[in-house]
């Protein structure tokens, strides 16, 4: 289940989005996609690959 989370606040012209999911590539490793910017864009993203799921899980909990 992905995480998504904003923050937005007009007075300072601040629109951002951030989100998270922990899920399995096509090759059966665990992975953690970070998707970020500012809302009506696609921003960026970054994916990060784990022994287990539980160590993508944890990483995903620190941030």
């Amino acid at each position: 289940m992905p995480l998504h989370l904003e923050q937005i606040d007009p007075s300072r012209n601040r629109a951002r989005f951030y989100r998270m999911e922990v899920g399995l590539d096509l090759f059966g490793v665990w992975t953690l996609h970070r998707c970020w910017g500012r809302i009506g864009t696609r921003g960026r993203d970054r994916i990060e690959s784990y022994a287990s799921r539980s160590e993508a899980v944890t990483a995903r909990d620190r941030l």
